[in-house]
């Protein structure tokens, strides 16, 4: 009926509390315990630094700063776990740290910055829970929040931190959601706020004072919105440890994934820590059979089954059953192919991008061309030679329309992977051309791809021209997320 951590740290909070509701004065020191606890924190330890704080809170209640570590630890929790009951039970312990954090001193820059990053890391939990209304309220409530502490206090330094990440965040929201970012009064600005990261970065280093998280959201920004693959890969390969932080292995992992470097991906994966000091990061099983299928693995379906028989997450289920269709695919198993489409129509949420694109694929009941497929993963992999090959023994006259699209766009991202430019283009234009009032999401990504070889090679009105370009398509799957990017890209262009 109730959690272990219900009864062992429900009771404790409550004795807590008490304490509280004397005379004792609330003060906010970041000490050795905060920091190695956060240490542990952001290297996914959660019970080892729950544990560490739970302790120090029985000797001195009234340090806020032990709470805000355990805030750290319940938000890492709701987000990876992706367990509702887990979700509404450390929701209700955000009122009173908020009441804790309300008892520091006005002259005290802690206070408002607490408040804050209490007020962001829930927004970003309910984001992935869809409660999207009370999401935005939050963010705005941390957004001033920050900012007002950056106004009364300009040399407190960590505030800078997450206003760097939200004006950056910011600057790449859809235009169709511009609307509600003038209302709740946001800043955006890119390359503005990347450079407020960055400066920060400098003062974390030397004062050891949240440095893992300004260096992840740096690295966030490199991978997922500039696509600096290589500079990203750089930067992570040579100064994130990934024995010992689970959450340094997965993103270390994922960008050489996306920098095409499967081999380099599996390798850390499967040397991930384990224990029973680490959360529980179900996806990580995921993560590694859909790394193997890129490889095109006999075994992959292993990891990925491990995945979905744990019952745990409500995001990328829907797209995992749909990767374990096309393993069975591969193996000449069309029964079990039609059988994963049914599970993935009934199993989770359809939420993320990757799960809209692979409800959509489900229910279309359509078994895709399966060179076409394996050049795809290859290609993903950076197994480019290889998905090359595949594409070349294609004969083009035996394809439908969508196969054909394919085949086209596969074509453009083999070339651009290889560094043969010119062929790359002449694909993309051609997928482009040919797509024309598709719903498919190539010519939209084809735009984009455009876009960023023309700015590689300084061209930068055309590659405005095809960012810009880039939004024109909205009938996909991935319509946010390209708009994102490309937004990301104008803004980074906008005084070239």
């Amino acid at each position: 009926m109730f959690s272990t951590f219900q009864l062992k740290y429900g009771w404790m909070a409550f004795l807590l509390l008490l304490n509280l509701s004397g005379n004792a004065e609330v003060y906010f020191d970041f000490n050795a315990i905060c920091k190695q606890a956060y240490a542990e924190t952001m290297e996914l330890k959660t019970v080892t630094a729950s544990d560490r704080i739970q302790k120090a809170l029985v000797d001195n209640p009234e340090n806020a700063a032990y709470y805000f570590i355990q805030d750290y630890i319940d938000f890492f929790e709701v987000f990876i776990g992706e367990d509702e009951a887990v979700y509404n039970q450390r929701f209700d312990e955000r009122s009173k740290r908020l009441a804790i954090y309300e008892q520091l001193e006005d002259d005290n820059p802690w206070k408002n910055y607490a408040k804050g990053e209490l007020y962001v890391r829930w927004a970003i939990a309910k984001g992935k829970y869809q409660d999207n209304i009370s999401a935005l309220w939050d963010a705005r409530r941390g957004y001033k929040l920050h900012e007002e502490n950056l106004k009364r206090f300009p040399e407190f330094q960590p505030s800078n931190k997450t206003m760097g990440f939200l004006r950056a965040v910011v600057g790449t929201i859809p235009d169709k959601y511009q609307f509600a970012v003038r209302i709740l009064g946001f800043d955006g600005d890119v390359k503005g706020g990347m450079q407020q990261m960055d400066d920060y970065y400098a003062f974390a280093q030397k004062e050891n004072l949240f440095k893992e998280e300004t260096h992840l959201m740096h690295t966030f920004f490199l991978i997922y919105l500039d696509q600096q693959f290589d500079r990203a890969w750089e930067i992570a390969s040579s100064r994130l440890e990934t024995e010992n932080s689970l959450l340094n292995n997965f993103l270390v992992a994922d960008i050489a994934y996306r920098s095409g470097k499967v081999e380099e991906a599996i390798q850390i994966v499967e040397a991930r820590p384990s224990g029973a000091e680490y959360i529980d990061f179900y996806f990580m099983d995921y993560f590694e059979g859909l790394l193997k299928l890129c490889r095109l693995d006999e075994d992959a379906n292993v990891p990925i089954e491990r995945f979905l028989n744990s019952g745990k997450g409500i995001h990328y289920v829907k797209e995992a059953w749909q990767r374990l269709g096309w393993h069975h695919l591969f193996q000449g198993d069309t029964i079990q192919y039609f059988n994963c489409l049914e599970k993935c129509k009934t199993e989770g949420r359809s939420m993320m991008d990757a799960d809209k694109q692979a409800l959509k694929d489900a229910n279309d009941q359509i078994i895709p061309n399966i060179d076409l497929l394996k050049a795809r993963l290859l290609n993903d992999g950076g197994y480019n030679s290889r998905s090359l090959e595949v594409l070349n023994q294609t004969t083009e006259d035996n394809l439908n329309f969508d196969e054909r699209s394919e085949f086209y766009y596969r074509s453009a991202r083999v070339y651009d992977a290889m560094g043969r430019t010119e062929e790359a283009i002449f694909w993309y234009k051609k997928t482009i051309d040919y797509c024309v009032n598709s719903e498919l999401y190539y010519p939209a990504k084809s735009c984009l791809q455009l876009g960023m070889i023309y700015e590689k090679q300084k061209q930068f009105d055309l590659a405005k021209n095809w960012f810009e370009k880039t939004n024109e398509y909205n009938d996909h799957p991935y319509v946010d997320s390209f708009e994102q990017q490309s937004k990301a890209a104008l803004n980074r262009l906008k005084d070239l």
